[in-house]
């Protein structure tokens, strides 16, 4: 059961999913404006 290894494998991912998010909601607000 190496759960903490499984969220620290993991943990970049989601990292890279928000900053994707982020730049996404960014770019689309200051698209629109």
């Amino acid at each position: 059961m190496d759960y903490v290894n499984f969220v620290t494998s993991i943990n970049p991912v989601i990292l890279v999913i928000l900053l994707v998010v982020l730049l996404a909601g960014a770019y689309s607000s200051w698209v629109s404006h």
